[in-house]
């Protein structure tokens, strides 16, 4: 598995007002290409790994077409705007999907979550 590092980028903050905050990061440091969708993956902040949510892809919900890369970070709720991560990308769990509601898509991530939690090791 590789390792990718970027800034932290502050967003829309869309994701809290969701429950689910993510930290923004720069789509061009990965090195390969990953299919748009919902990953398992591992960040590692101030040498502390933790568990994620990774997505690649449109937040087509709001309307955006451009694509993001962006982690919810499980068991973490720091603002770290401006810090480099390092984060590992696991296993595949699902493709992008538009979602009639903000409300829609929080119950898709609280099942994602729950997919990625129950996984042996999420980095495989």
């Amino acid at each position: 598995m590789n390792w990718y590092k970027s800034l932290v980028y502050k967003g829309d903050q869309l994701g809290r007002t969701i429950g689910f905050p993510t930290l923004n990061l720069d789509i061009n440091v990965l090195t390969k290409h990953f299919d748009e969708g919902v990953y398992a993956c591992t960040v590692k902040i101030d040498d502390k790994n933790y568990q994620g949510m990774l997505y690649i892809g449109p937040r087509l919900v709001v309307g955006e077409t451009k694509t993001v890369l962006e982690i919810h970070v499980f068991k973490f709720d720091e603002e770290i705007y401006g810090k480099e991560v390092e984060f590992e990308i696991g296993k595949y769990i699902r493709g992008i999907a538009n979602f009639s509601s903000m409300d829609q898509m929080k119950q898709q991530l609280q099942k994602d979550k729950k997919t990625i939690l129950s996984l042996p090791n999420t980095t495989q």
